[in-house]
């Protein structure tokens, strides 16, 4: 009886012994990989695609909208021009970011205006590498593209 009650104990004793040893390993294993992870750096850079040209539709409403053959959609009783917008990720790298509208050449203050409408954005198609956006703009003539953050890979 006396030998059957200590192998439960000897069993205890072995697996507790066991976890302070992967606890001990682990104490200095795990420092060390922390510091290094913090070494790191990640380099990121913001991607812009090809511009476009918007038309000038500057206080142009519904009414008069309709008889423009070019792609366009009425919002709030208010003309917008209807726009593809494309970026891609160099070799070697991913979007990691959120796409955004970029101005690149402005008009009387027509990009902050028209940047500040995300809702007026919807992105058709998103990769790691590639990212194309239908936008609508108003107002007067301006110059946008499509502009994401991307990480090395």
């Amino acid at each position: 009886m006396k030998y059957l009650s200590i192998l439960p104990v000897r069993k205890i004793l072995l697996l507790s012994s066991a976890a302070v040893a992967v606890i001990i390993l682990t104490s200095f294993i795990v420092p060390k990989f922390l510091k290094k992870a913090k070494g790191v750096s990640v380099e990121t850079q913001i991607c812009y695609g090809p511009s476009k040209k918007s038309r000038g539709m500057h206080n142009t409403d519904c009414v008069t909208c309709n008889s423009d053959p070019l792609p366009k959609e009425c919002f709030d009783g208010w003309c917008f021009g209807k726009y593809t917008l494309t970026v891609s990720a160099p070799s070697g790298w991913h979007f990691t970011g959120k796409p955004f509208l970029h101005c690149v050449v402005d008009n009387q203050g027509s990009c902050a205006w028209n940047g500040g409408y995300t809702n007026r954005m919807i992105v058709t198609q998103s990769t790691p590498n590639f990212i194309e956006a239908t936008v609508f703009i108003g107002s007067r003539e301006i110059t946008v593209n499509l502009g994401c953050e991307a990480t090395k890979n």
